[in-house]
Parts: C-alpha cells; structure tokens; sequence
C-alpha cells in the first residue's frame, strides 16, 4: 500500500503576514516526498513489466525451437521414409528370385517404418502442442498479472491524487502548480 505523506490537510499556523512560511515549506516536502515514493514505485513497476516482457521473449523463443523440432521430426520421418523405401526397392532387385517372399517382407518392413514414422511425428506433434499450451498458459497469467499490478498502481496513483488535490488550500485547486502567496 502506498505511504499518504499526510492524513489529512493540514492545519497551517498564521503568522504575522499571512501564513507560517516553515509550515507551508514543511507541508510541500512532504507532498515531495510522497511524489518520490510515487516515482520509485512506478519504476520499481516498469523494471517488473520489463522482467515480464523478457520472459515473454523467451517463451516465444522456445516456441520457436519447439517448433523447429517439430520440423526437424517431421524431416527425419520422411526420410525415415524414404531410406524405407529405398531398402526395399534395394531388396528386390537382389532378390528377384524370390519375388513373393521379398515383397512380402519389403511391405512389412515399409508399414514398421510409416508406422514408426508416424508415431514419432505423432509424438513431437502432441509434445508441442503441450508445450505451446503451457508457454500460452504461463504468458497468459503473467500477463494478467502485469495488468493487475498496473491497475492497482493506477488505482493508488489516482487514489493519492485525489487526496493531494483535497488537501490543497481554498483557492488554488483551479492553478495547477501555484502556490499560495505569502503576505
């Protein structure tokens, strides 16, 4: 929660020609500080944001890998199926003779292969899948968490403002930046 550099408007002495100048001087720097606060807590926020948008990038870039892998799986199958194939053929030009038992064999070892194939780009498909639903999970939630932050700071921000602006003397709330002259 956010430090009120005051509770409540101050009762300002007078002095002999119009207000306590101490009192007045002592009444800003702690308006001062309470903006000092403010700022370090809204920076202390964006280095928060910042760490956040970074995690974020990684998340991405994992996402790039994972999909990359996927890639890379997919290629290794076809050319897991294509070695298949080239075996096969390989297999029946050197046995000729036994044509029947060769393609018999030749089509059993090319449906291990698809099937093999197939389960292993079945498997980086499903572990990418699960991979990019848990980066999409945890950007999700990290990004609500950055929207809470923010709406909280914006909610104390205005809250101290509104405060602030109370507590202004009669006569000024119209002139931003002015202060009450001395007399």
């Amino acid at each position: 929660m956010v430090a009120q550099p005051f509770e409540s408007a101050p009762e300002l002495p007078i002095s002999f020609r119009g207000y306590s100048r101490e009192a007045i001087d002592a009444f800003l720097e702690r308006i001062e500080e309470g903006y000092v606060h403010l700022i370090a807590e809204r920076e202390d926020l964006q280095r928060r944001l910042e760490e956040l948008q970074r995690e974020l990038t990684e998340h991405r870039e994992r996402e790039h890998l994972v999909s990359e892998a996927l890639v890379r799986a997919e290629r290794i199958a076809s050319e897991m199926k294509a070695a298949a194939h080239v075996q096969v053929e390989s297999e029946r030009e050197e046995l000729a003779a036994v044509k029947e038992r060769t393609l018999s064999e030749a089509e059993a070892i090319l449906a291990q292969a698809r099937a093999k194939a197939e389960a292993i780009v079945q498997e980086a498909r499903e572990q990418a899948v699960r991979t990019q639903e848990e980066l999409l999970a945890e950007i999700a939630d990290q990004q609500d968490e950055a929207a809470r932050l923010l709406d909280d700071t914006r909610e104390r921000l205005a809250s101290l403002v509104t405060e602030l602006i109370k507590q202004l003397p009669v006569g000024t709330a119209g002139r931003p930046n002015s202060r009450p002259r001395l007399r």
